[in-house]
C-alpha cells in the first residue's frame, strides 16, 4: 500500500521507490530498538555512573553490548524484509531492476530464468549475511 501511495504522490521515480522502502522498514527498526532500550539493565547504568564513566565510555561498554542483540535482530529482519519490498517496488513501478525482470519472465512463462534470478538474489543476500553481518556479530561478541 505504501509503495502505491508513494508512486501516486511522488511519481514513478527512484526517490519514491527509496521512500517506500524506508517507510516500510523504519517503524520495525524503531520498535525493536525501543524494546531494547526498555530492557537495558538500570543497575549497570547506575554502576557506570558511580564509576564516573563518560558518555562515550558508557555507550561503548554498557549500552551497546546490551543493545547488540536488538541491533542485530533489527538488521537481520530488515534485510529479510527490505529485499521483498524492493522487488515489489520494482515490480509495480520501475522499468528496470530485478523485480521488473522477474515480472517479465513471469509473463513469458520462463521458469528457468525466474529460478536463476531468484537463486542469484538469494545468493547475494546470503553473501551479505556471511561476509558482512556474521563477522560484525562475532566482532561485537568477542568479549564473551
Amino acid at each position: 500500500m505504501t509503495i502505491i501511495l508513494c508512486y501516486v504522490w511522488f511519481g514513478l521515480s527512484e526517490s519514491a521507490a527509496i521512500l517506500a522502502v524506508v517507510l516500510n522498514k523504519v517503524p520495525n527498526v524503531i520498535v525493536t530498538l525501543r524494546e531494547g532500550t526498555r530492557a537495558l539493565d538500570k543497575d549497570l547504568l547506575n554502576m557506570a555512573r558511580c564509576y564516573g564513566f563518560s558518555r562515550t565510555k558508557m555507550l561503548r561498554h554498557v549500552i551497546l553490548p546490551q543493545l547488540h542483540p536488538f541491533l542485530m535482530s533489527a538488521t537481520r529482519s530488515g534485510l529479510a524484509l527490505i529485499w521483498k519490498i524492493i522487488l515489489m517496488v520494482e515490480l509495480l513501478g520501475r522499468s528496470n531492476g530485478m523485480g521488473y525482470q522477474l515480472h517479465l519472465f513471469f509473463q513469458w512463462f520462463d521458469i528457468a530464468s525466474i529460478l536463476a534470478y531468484t537463486m542469484a538474489f538469494v545468493g547475494v543476500i546470503q553473501l551479505l549475511e556471511f561476509v558482512l553481518l556474521k563477522p560484525l556479530d562475532n566482532l561485537a561478541k568477542r568479549w564473551r
